[in-house]
């Protein structure tokens, strides 16, 4: 495919203020350098899902955009270490970089990259499936405001990163892990000692027991979003400690998780009240179940019940009755 026209691109980027630069899925390394000019003094650069790009783009900007505060690659899947050196050693001022799915980048200059931007808040590296963990020793050493990690997918780190991180990153708020199949319990016993998470994705962890998210239910009141789905050893104690614990939980997903039962739901329907997102994907959900959840979170907008067998045309028209204003998706295949 040929270069899209380089006008058509910089007149596309002029309505986009002074404080972000967004162009996804158009931008390939014939505009790359008329865009980064074009971005200079922005706090912002979004690129994601530009595959075209490699790493003379990524370098351009950053070379062109010192002040860049916040930078978005993600899916842009030739990027390698060069690019990631070239925001090292250029853009010190990062608060959030989204690498998800940019899977040829090795730990070297991901170390570097915590060691000279100490100020990143927010750090998406899902789909590196490169990374160990002596990134997380890393950033656990380097980037004590980190607020959001994820690092779903990355099949080579291990609990004591995620253990390092826990300690190292005291402000963290957002923890994803999904597809990270060799983290045990003990990771997440560190990370449920802060008091202040907010949303834990373990989903598909598949080696966690009801122990750790027993943890996490006894320590992390403000918890607002929790994905176990794929979790098959969690049983009823863990979920219903979690639905009486967590008042402000607004998602919940435990897709897959095939040994909870209705108990679970109950629970939900008496402890949630702000519940918006539920899966309940292959559970054993019944219409009583339903019929509670529907009563008590009464703000539900997306429910996720496929493979529910045991839930009938009566369970979904009581949901249809209590929760038809507000509900916006519902998956039943």
């Amino acid at each position: 495919m040929g270069c899209p026209n380089h006008d058509t691109l910089l007149q596309n980027s002029e309505g986009l203020g002074s404080s972000e630069g967004k162009i996804i899925g158009l931008v390939n390394d014939c505009t790359s350098g008329a865009l980064a000019r074009k971005f200079r003094g922005y706090g912002g650069v979004q690129v994601s899902g530009c595959d075209s790009l490699t790493d003379e783009s990524i370098t351009a900007i950053a070379v062109k955009c010192p002040m860049l505060t916040s930078l978005d690659i993600s899916g842009c899947d030739q990027m390698t270490d060069v690019a990631i050196q070239a925001v090292a050693e250029h853009c010190s001022e990062l608060r959030a970089l989204e690498m998800g799915g940019c899977d040829m980048l090795s730990d070297d200059p991901l170390i570097a990259l915590t060691e000279r931007c100490p100020h990143l808040t927010k750090l998406d590296l899902s789909g590196c499936d490169e990374m160990t963990d002596e990134v997380l020793f890393a950033i656990a050493r380097h980037c004590p405001l980190l607020e959001s990690l994820d690092v779903s997918r990355c099949d080579s780190i291990e609990d004591e990163g995620v253990q390092a991180v826990a300690e190292g990153c005291p402000k963290l708020r957002h923890f994803h892990a999904s597809g990270c199949d060799v983290l045990t319990d003990l990771c997440i016993l560190a990370l449920a000692r802060n008091s202040h998470l907010q949303s834990l994705d373990v989903s598909y962890c598949d080696i966690l027991s009801s122990n750790s998210i027993l943890a996490v239910a006894a320590n992390c009141p403000e918890l607002q979003a929790l994905d176990v789905s794929g979790c098959d050893e969690l049983n009823d104690a863990a979920l219903v400690a979690v639905a009486q614990s967590c008042p402000r939980l607004r998602a919940l997903s435990v897709g897959e998780c095939k040994i909870l039962t209705d108990a679970v739901f109950h629970a939900v329907a008496k402890g949630c009240p702000k519940l918006q997102s539920l899966n309940a994907r292959k559970c054993k959900l019944t219409d009583e179940g339903l019929v509670a959840v529907a009563g008590g979170c009464p703000a539900i907008r997306s429910l996720g019940l496929s493979g529910c067998r045991a839930v009938t045309d009566a369970g979904i028209l009581a949901v249809a009755q209590s929760c038809g204003a507000t509900l916006q998706h519902l998956n039943v295949e």
